[in-house]
């Protein structure tokens, strides 16, 4: 697999600093530290999983994404309502 995405290289990638500080609670103030677009790898950072299962949540369909010059592209507003359709509820007794 050709290394086509510049954010692939993790040391030369400008936006992975941005990813590293997504330590992001999901409150109104704060979702507009979020950029508009994240790539895979600040993705992966934000929902403390691994790049691999990012890649899975994509290759299943079950996130919505852009595919711009071969780099993977999620928007913001497309994230949140990710997080909101898989959100399980607590139980009440």
């Amino acid at each position: 697999m050709g290394n086509r995405c510049p954010d692939r290289k993790m040391d030369e990638c400008p936006k992975l600093s941005i990813a590293r500080s997504l330590t992001i609670k999901m409150s109104a103030e704060s979702t507009n530290k979020i950029p508009n677009f994240l790539s895979l790898k600040e993705l992966a950072l934000y929902f403390s999983i691994s790049e691999r299962a990012t890649r899975r949540l994509v290759d299943s369909r079950r996130i919505a994404f852009y595919k711009i010059g071969g780099c993977l592209r999620f928007k913001r507003e497309d994230v949140f309502n990710f997080l909101e359709n898989n959100r399980i509820d607590q139980l009440t007794q």
